[in-house]
């Protein structure tokens, strides 16, 4: 059996929100309801890579508004969230 090896990881939060970054990915529909079409169930699978350290003292929150002023719907569906991240990071093994 092999050992599992512990290693120290961090969560971006600002309030309720977890913020996480936007790897290229496949999207499969798995259901979808016929009622609401925001009601989808999804599985996602990676094709680029994902694990990255990133320098903690390099976080930045920015503010998106949008250009008429209004939050889209959904709030934070890919890409329109109104509110992101950055940091410096670099890919790891």
């Amino acid at each position: 059996m092999r050992k599992a090896t512990l290693r120290p990881t961090v969560a971006v939060r600002r309030g309720p929100l977890h913020y996480a970054l936007g790897i290229q990915r496949n999207q499969i529909v798995l259901a979808q309801n016929t009622c609401e079409s925001h009601a989808v169930d999804l599985e996602y699978d990676a094709i680029a890579l994902w694990e990255y350290a990133i320098d903690l003292s390099t976080l930045v929150s920015h503010a998106n508004p949008s250009a008429s002023g209004e939050l889209p719907s959904p709030t934070f569906d890919w890409g329109l969230s109104p509110r992101t991240t950055t940091a410096t990071a670099c890919s790891i093994s």
